[in-house]
């Protein structure tokens, strides 16, 4: 999600044009633990991750992952302990995993909270600009540096595939187990639920075993191991498809365990790639994306559906459904509002507005809940057409104890049920173990007083962006309960 400038791309472009790097002007970026500096901050990164055990992806991923103030946080905060004791070399070396051991319901660890953790540490850091989540390049020369103990696991199913790939069974030596389980949390899309899902891995082979005799095909293969474990399991044969590179590690993966007669991967575009059969009994893809359908792949599998399933195959998982809860938690809200009155010793008060249009995608702590759930979109993909990811519906909230609502928050479960034998379900709720996908959370310009057993009624609208049809443009209107007949209205943007 971005903040859209005011200034045109082609101003932009022409105030720049002129503009070049060279090597003297490259940002240099010195190590969070030793005094060696690095041309930029991949090569810093990479270097903390192999010699100091810092991964800031895998630290966080109790609490939900990292965020730009998580990482802005983490970053101060361990730039300021090895200042104030210079014994400090590795990241086992500070409690900041410790302290919070016990409790980890919150969005941050104790030792992060403290908002003086805002200011840097160290005049013009790179690192707390760096944007992680885009560092491709990065996370490729880390896997490669791990020995390739370490793939991008599965784009190709639930996250339980995800589990599957870097859960219990091989594993290298203990000194590689720690930076191996960081590059995991790093690398793949698929692996962002894998902390959440390990005790999914085993009901999850227990339906691929439903593969058997069956043709599958598996949208977004990723490492293979979700094909592999299929052919074992019995499928008749197993076709992949992937654009990613990855693909060639994954046909690598499927000869070294003697598989290649049973799983074929192919490298391409769902839309372009031609199978060596007409039809498929079984089509298994990890699609979902924050608040289900942004990013999603859902439009590609639906087209892989259409394309290649029998009359009468299934696509896995086939049943999704988006909730919709009412949040109190004033103080995450005035945290975000406060943060652009202080920005490094400015003030940025016209940033303030992007609370209000910019859902954040964090951890919700449970008690911060305040009404039951309502369901506002259930998705088959068996069944269900690219029309019915855009919708309006109503949706009435009813309050469980007396409170103040800031906030509204959705997220969604996704279940394995179609002709399984033992039906597969993981959610991504404030009360389940916190996943990549965490919330999205809609702060609201109107707080709404409520007692329990008020209704908090209004209608959301979610649609394509014209500009992105991977984002989404979502209008919600909420009525406060004591004035049915007042309308809010607030519009959010995710791209």
């Amino acid at each position: 999600m971005t903040v859209t400038a005011n200034k045109g791309e082609e101003a932009e472009a022409e105030e720049w044009g002129g503009w070049e790097a060279d090597d003297d002007e490259m940002e240099r970026c010195k190590c969070l633990f030793c005094d060696e500096v690095f041309s930029g901050c991949e090569a810093c990164l990479r270097h903390c991750v192999a010699t100091h055990g810092y991964n800031p992806v895998a630290l966080m991923a109790p609490w939900g992952g990292v965020d730009f103030y998580t990482n802005v946080k983490l970053v101060n905060y361990v730039r300021a302990a090895v200042a104030a004791d210079a014994s400090v070399k590795h990241i086992r070396d500070l409690p900041l995993l410790a302290d919070s051991a016990d409790d980890r319901s919150g969005s941050l660890p104790a030792a992060l909270q403290p908002d003086a953790l805002m200011k840097p540490v160290l005049a013009d850091d790179p690192l707390l600009c760096f944007d992680l989540e885009d560092a491709e390049a990065l996370l490729s020369d880390l896997s490669a540096a791990a020995g390739g103990a370490v793939g991008a696991a599965a784009r190709s199913v639930t996250s339980a595939s995800a589990a599957v790939a870097g859960g219990g069974g091989g594993g290298g030596a203990e000194g590689d187990s720690e930076l191996v389980r960081s590059l995991r949390g790093m690398l793949s899309e698929a692996e962002r639920a894998r902390a959440a899902l390990e005790d999914k891995v085993e009901r999850m082979a227990l339906e691929l075993e439903q593969a058997k005799g069956l043709l599958g095909s598996l949208v977004g293969c990723g490492t293979g191991i979700l094909s592999m474990i299929a052919a074992r399991a019995g499928a008749k044969h197993v076709y992949g498809v992937d654009m990613s590179t990855v693909v060639y590690q994954a046909r690598e993966n499927v000869r070294e365990n003697g598989l290649e007669g049973s799983v074929t991967l192919f490298k391409g575009k769902v839309e372009e790639v031609e199978l060596p059969v007409a039809h498929v009994d079984i089509i298994v893809s990890e699609w979902m994306g924050y608040f289900l359908i942004f990013e999603s792949m859902l439009d590609t599998v639906l087209f892989a559906r259409d394309k290649w399933l029998r009359p009468g195959g299934v696509v896995h998982p086939d049943q999704s459904s988006i909730y919709l809860v009412a949040l109190d938690d004033e103080e995450h809200k005035n945290d975000r509002l406060r943060f652009w009155d202080d920005v490094y010793g400015y003030r940025m008060s016209a940033m303030r507005r992007s609370v209000f249009v910019e859902p954040a995608v964090e951890v919700v702590r449970p008690e911060s809940v305040v009404s039951a759930p309502h369901v506002i979109r259930s998705i088959d993909a068996n069944t269900c057409q690219v029309a019915d990811l855009t919708f309006t519906v109503p949706f009435a909230l009813v309050v469980q104890r007396d409170a103040t609502v800031y906030a509204l928050a959705s997220y969604f479960d996704t279940l394995f049920e179609r002709d399984c034998a033992v039906p597969v379900m993981f959610g991504t709720g404030p009360e389940c173990t916190p996943t990549h996908w965490k919330q999205t959370v809609l702060f609201l310009e109107h707080e709404l007083p409520v007692k329990r057993g008020d209704v908090i009624t209004g209608d959301i609208t979610v649609d394509r962006l014209a500009s992105n049809p991977r984002g989404l443009d979502i209008k919600l209107h909420y009525s406060p309960p004591d004035q049915p007949d007042v309308k809010h209205f607030q519009r959010f943007k995710m791209e």
